[in-house]
């Protein structure tokens, strides 16, 4: 379990008491340390809730954005290649690590002595999976409940902000462009 100290910075930080301090204590650790200290479980489920849960809200909140429903059935502002942008850009691994450096919560992450001495907590596929073990961490002690996640995890990605400055300018993935050129 992480110190009390700790868990009371991430909770004031991401906005969220936790009931069961466990789960919140399993995000910030990683495989390695699991492999040093077998008693404790590794985020690495987590992540995948997390990078599931995530990906919903995202969309959750795009389709609230950018559709409306009328007579015809559902129109949007957006095409399907715009939304996979869009949608791209808010969960990629970048991002996602740009959101997490400034919670400045990966200092807390559990590791091997191994991973400590490479620094590896900076790393963006590590501060990815912590944002996401985070999410998932939420999810689960709100008993699963999408709204209640969504308010704590919408305003650590800054969606709004996000969204308002950039819109209209979100690029469309390599892999994306390579599927849209297969398909024609």
């Amino acid at each position: 379990m992480l110190k009390k100290e700790a868990l009371q910075t991430i909770e004031q930080t991401i906005g969220y008491e936790f009931k069961d301090k466990q789960l919140i204590s399993q995000a910030f650790t990683r495989s390695s340390y699991h492999y040093e200290h077998t008693e404790v479980q590794s985020n690495e489920v987590m992540e995948f809730i997390g990078d599931s849960v995530l990906s919903l809200l995202v969309v959750n909140y795009l389709v609230d954005r950018y559709t409306d429903k009328d007579g015809s059935g559902l129109y949007s502002c957006l095409d399907e290649g715009e939304f996979s942008a869009v949608k791209s850009y808010l969960v990629n691994k970048s991002f996602l690590a740009t959101k997490m450096r400034k919670l400045d919560l990966h200092k807390y992450l559990r590791m091997s002595v191994g991973d400590e001495k490479q620094g590896v907590d900076c790393g963006i596929s590590v501060l990815e999976d912590l944002f996401e073990s985070i999410t998932a961490a939420v999810y689960l002690d709100t008993g699963r409940n999408l709204n209640k996640t969504k308010s704590v995890i919408l305003p650590l990605l800054e969606i709004e902000k996000e969204l308002d400055e950039y819109d209209g300018k979100f690029k469309l993935s390599y892999k994306n462009l390579v599927q849209e050129w297969c398909d024609k």
